[in-house]
């Protein structure tokens, strides 16, 4: 059962993140739950739970935007060992707004992986494309944090108590 359910989210997130956000970009930023969820399942001690996902979502992303396969799963996993190469100052001084600025970093590394390894795998380097997109995404993706970490926090709450995802206690005390 646990594997039916983590099957629909992880269909209905790449749903989201491939289907619907690609057509609402606002000023050229599109929203990143690829980063989000990596994020917030790390600030809400689900960490492997949070990697195994945002790995298939980053697989998903790969496929569908023509990207090397790959690239996307490279960033993911670079962005979670830096969280985790600071987790001692990260986790001192957690608040909405300091998660939120994590957010615009490592979408902002994110995209800026995603540009390098493109540009290296076409033979191209489209500067203009890289700041066209850059500060917008990253600046979408600052605003929507702070809504999408409380969503993913209640269905993580959801879900501990069906017994789908076992959550330990947080010591981290997010305001």
């Amino acid at each position: 059962m646990p594997y039916i359910i983590f099957f629909f989210l992880t269909y209905l997130v790449i749903g989201f993140q491939i289907g619907l956000f690609p057509a609402i970009e606002i000023v050229g930023g599109m929203i990143n739950l690829i980063v989000i969820i990596l994020i917030s399942t790390f600030f809400l001690e689900i960490e492997k739970e949070g990697l195994i996902f945002s790995i298939v979502l980053a697989i998903a992303f790969d496929i569908y935007f023509y990207l090397p396969i790959g690239l996307s799963v490279v960033a993911v996993l670079i962005i979670y060992a830096l969280l985790n190469i600071f987790r001692q100052k990260i986790i001192e001084k957690t608040n909405y707004f300091f998660i939120a600025s994590i957010i615009f970093a490592a979408v902002v590394i994110f995209d800026l992986i995603l540009f390098i390894g493109n540009s290296i795998a076409s033979g191209h380097f489209v500067f203009e494309r890289l700041f066209l997109s850059l500060l917008p995404d990253a600046l979408i993706n600052f605003i929507i944090a702070i809504p999408l970490f409380i969503i993913i926090q209640y269905l993580i709450k959801i879900l501990a108590v069906y017994r789908i995802i076992d959550v330990k206690k947080s010591k981290i005390k997010v305001e």
